[in-house]
């Protein structure tokens, strides 16, 4: 199955929680770290070859603080907590 289809049949509750998560994570980053994780990504125009071993040493570093674990138990978190009834 291609990867589309298989994101059109997620809920899209899931994917707006998913967003609103990562939005919090990042504005958790000081305006500093989220500069530089800018800066990096533009740099490597999404090839981590294109950094040099030290810069992505930073980026992984720096995306450590965002706690992606953390961030995905939140999302299963969110999932799993009983809906109420009216």
């Amino acid at each position: 199955m291609a990867k589309l289809e298989r994101l059109k049949k997620l809920p899209w509750s899931t994917l707006l929680q998913g967003g609103a998560l990562a939005r919090n994570r990042w504005r958790e980053l000081s305006a500093k770290d989220r500069r530089r994780i800018a800066e990096l990504l533009r740099r490597s125009r999404g090839l981590p070859g294109n950094l040099t071993v030290k810069e992505r040493s930073e980026l992984r570093k720096l995306f450590g603080k965002i706690d992606l674990k953390a961030a995905g138990r939140d999302l299963l978190a969110g999932k799993s907590k009983p809906r109420k009834r009216r």
